[in-house]
C-alpha cells in the first residue's frame, strides 16, 4: 500500500511539472482562480441593455430547461452577465452569473487545434439565436470559427 501511495504522489508531482506545457500559443488560458472574472477589473466593452435583458431571460429559460431544480428556483433578478467578453461572428460571448455553483478546479478541453485550459468549472457561453452554447459546442456547430477561438484566447492568455 505505501508503494501505491508513493507512486500516486510522484505521478501528481510529475503532472504538476508538466502543467506549464499547456500554456502555449495554441492554448486559451482562462484566468487563474485568483483572477476569476468576478475579481478582475470591469472590461471596457459594454453590452446594449436590451441585448443584456434578452440574454438574461433566455438564460433563465436555459436553466429551467437544462438544470433540474424546484420550479421557482431560478429567478430573473438573480441572473446577470458577470463579464461580457466580446462579440465574435455575430455571437455574444460572456460569463453568466446565477446561483449555479461552480468550483475552481482546472479543466482542459480541445477545441479545434487549440488546447483550452479553463481555470474553473464556470463556462463562458456563446449566445447565438437566443440559445447558449459552450465555446466547444459553438465551434463544433460552426457558429464560431477557429479564428474566433484564438481571439477569445488572446483575451485570457496568461
Amino acid at each position: 500500500m505505501p508503494r501505491k501511495l508513493a507512486t500516486c504522489i510522484m505521478f501528481a508531482f510529475l503532472i504538476a511539472l508538466e502543467l506549464p506545457a499547456f500554456w502555449c500559443s495554441g492554448c486559451i488560458g482562462f484566468p487563474l482562480p485568483s483572477q476569476s472574472p468576478s475579481r478582475q477589473p470591469s472590461p471596457t466593452l459594454e453590452l446594449d441593455p436590451a441585448i443584456e435583458f434578452k440574454m438574461r431571460t433566455d438564460f433563465l429559460r436555459f436553466l429551467r430547461d437544462n438544470v433540474p431544480a424546484e420550479p421557482d428556483y431560478w429567478k430573473l433578478d438573480e441572473i446577470a452577465i458577470q463579464r461580457y467578453i466580446g462579440t465574435y461572428s455575430g455571437c455574444v460571448v460572456a460569463f453568466m452569473q446565477c446561483k449555479w455553483p461552480y468550483n475552481e478546479l482546472q479543466r482542459v478541453e480541445y477545441i479545434g487545434s487549440c488546447t483550452v485550459v479553463f481555470w474553473s468549472s464556470q463556462e463562458a457561453y456563446v449566445y447565438y439565436n437566443s440559445t447558449f452554447y459552450t465555446i466547444k459546442e459553438a465551434f463544433d456547430a460552426r457558429i464560431i470559427t477557429q479564428n474566433d477561438v484564438c481571439a477569445i484566447r488572446s483575451i485570457f492568455a496568461p
